[in-house]
């Protein structure tokens, strides 16, 4: 499994750059395949990512200027640019949206600031397999059922 590097420096490169605690750090090697809107600051204490480019997965939380519902519209708009594609999404107070992409699953919730802005929570994790509703995980025993259920009449004096 691969850890989670940020990458500080001062220097200017041909990418997009996202301010960490007022450092610059080059976010797109990292995170090539989520949209990283301008201006917007990683919340390193509550950011754990494991791998780089378009295999990472874990807990990108992302603060920013911009408000809730702006931040909703950048990512609808901009996720299926990255090849994301929607399973569904809900704008309300806290919003959720949740995209499929290869063999991954990203849910992105974003909640707005008191004092303005919001912060984006961007989980991407690993894609399992759909199973048919009710089936048992692997490695379970199936519950018993009504053939297997022996009833059992005592009585009482």
């Amino acid at each position: 499994m691969y850890g989670c590097f940020f990458f500080f420096s001062s220097r200017r490169r041909h990418t997009r750059y996202i301010s960490v605690t007022g450092v610059q750090t080059c976010a797109l090697p990292i995170y090539s395949d989520i949209p990283m809107p301008g201006g917007a600051e990683i919340d390193v204490g509550k950011t754990l990512v494991f791998g780089t480019g378009e295999n990472w997965i874990g807990q990108l939380v992302l603060n920013s200027s911009f408000g809730a519902f702006d931040m909703f519209d950048f990512f609808k708009q901009k996720m299926p640019e990255f090849g994301w594609r929607e399973i569904t999404s809900v704008r309300s107070a806290t919003s959720v949206l949740t995209y499929s992409r290869q063999n991954r699953i990203a849910t992105i919730q974003i909640k707005g600031k008191s004092l303005g802005g919001s912060a984006s929570t961007i989980t991407v994790s690993p894609r399992r397999e759909a199973k048919p509703f009710g089936a048992a995980p692997v490695g379970v025993p199936p519950a018993p059922g009504p053939s297997t259920i022996q009833p059992t009449i005592r009585r009482i004096r």
